[in-house]
């Protein structure tokens, strides 16, 4: 498992992005430590499929098609990120990388549904609960096979 500088709480609550520029600052660094790279990427995976599922199985009249956003956003991040360790690591490691994010994915989906800290995405909502604790289940399962982008989001997006 690769360590480096992690946030150590990532989602998308620490990104600050300014209006009409590219500009990204990332906040509230609190609990940053050195330790696996997987593990900012995964909870922020896992914050956007909460995000997801709630939109998309719970959509509102203002933004019904909003999760293809979330969906948009996901693969994007997880592309640039992956694309970015080419530079870093070899390609084994990028796929133990994947794997790491994976399990990552699936513990932090049971640590907001079934922990102490719950995510509001999902408050009020089971039948999104039901389908994020499914996708942790399968990602936990599933963690040592998944070694590339369309393994791991094939289990994100596909029941």
């Amino acid at each position: 498992m690769k360590q480096c500088l992690v946030h150590g709480d990532f989602s998308t609550e620490a990104v600050m992005v300014k209006k009409d520029s590219a500009k990204v600052k990332i906040i509230d660094a609190e609990f940053a430590y050195i330790g696996p790279a997987a593990h900012d990427v995964g909870t922020l995976l896992a914050n956007y499929i909460f995000s997801y599922y709630s939109h998309k199985l719970y959509p509102t009249e203002e933004s019904p098609g909003f999760y293809k956003n979330l969906e948009d956003a996901m693969k994007t991040t997880l592309s640039i990120y992956l694309k970015e360790l080419d530079d870093y690591l070899t390609q084994d490691e990028i796929q133990s990388t994947v794997s790491d994010i994976a399990g990552f994915v699936g513990c932090y989906i049971f640590a907001r549904i079934i922990g102490r800290i719950k995510t509001f995405d999902m408050t009020g909502r089971p039948l999104s609960e039901v389908k994020c604790v499914d996708i942790g289940i399968r990602l936990l399962q599933r963690c040592t096979e998944i070694t590339n982008q369309q393994q791991l989001l094939d289990c994100i997006f596909k029941s």
